[in-house]
């Protein structure tokens, strides 16, 4: 699961890591994901295959 959330401290909680503890965080400035390819990759690589789900 990847989430796109301003960085903001003030914008973000942390209440959904509690329920998924693994969120990728791919947000940006104004929850824009400025993620590129590279970003994209990373989340990518994170996402289970359907041979681990």
């Amino acid at each position: 699961m990847a989430t796109s959330i301003c960085a903001d401290e003030t914008n973000n909680t942390t209440d959904l890591y509690d329920i998924v503890p693994s969120v990728f965080k791919l947000g940006g400035l104004g929850g824009f994901p400025h993620a590129g390819v590279t970003g994209l990759n990373a989340f990518f690589l994170t996402c289970p295959t359907m041979a681990q789900r």
